[in-house]
């Protein structure tokens, strides 16, 4: 899986857990302007976990999606999409939700365990298909 979004410490606890639990890791950002600096930060969070950093060009992405034709938010679908362009299985996002699987192997995403630092709302318009089972969240 490759976290998301490189929101400080919670994505490099995200790469931690997901290395444990044998995955191989890698990380992904998106530049949203010439002038984001939050692409050098991600670099240098990803050379400081010895994982390798992919930069998404947000421009590039939105053009493409919608040549798709894809509605609403175009972020996740976004990250899907170059997810599966490069051969990426999971997505970690990083935030604070929970998703868990039902008897009949349907996944629902669930409110963080600590109401207070809850996100889930963030991921809430994502098509069921797209939820995997895992902590931190992760996206097929």
């Amino acid at each position: 899986p490759a976290p998301a979004r490189w929101g400080g410490g919670r994505s490099g606890v995200a790469v931690r857990i997901l290395q444990q639990q044998g995955f191989a890791v890698a990380g992904a950002v998106v530049r949203l302007t010439d002038a984001d600096d939050t692409v050098q930060a991600a670099k240098d969070a990803a050379k400081d976990l010895g994982i390798e950093c992919v930069t998404l060009n947000a421009s590039e992405l939105a053009s493409q999606l919608a040549e798709e034709a894809l509605p609403g938010d175009l972020r996740f679908p976004a990250l899907l999409a170059a997810a599966d362009r490069l051969g990426i299985q999971y997505i970690a996002t990083g935030h604070h939700a929970r998703v868990e699987t039902d008897a009949d192997g349907v996944s629902h995403l669930l409110p963080a365990a600590d109401a207070a630092s809850d996100e889930s709302a963030a991921l809430a318009a994502l098509p069921q298909e797209t939820l995997a089972p895992g902590t931190p969240p992760l996206l097929r």
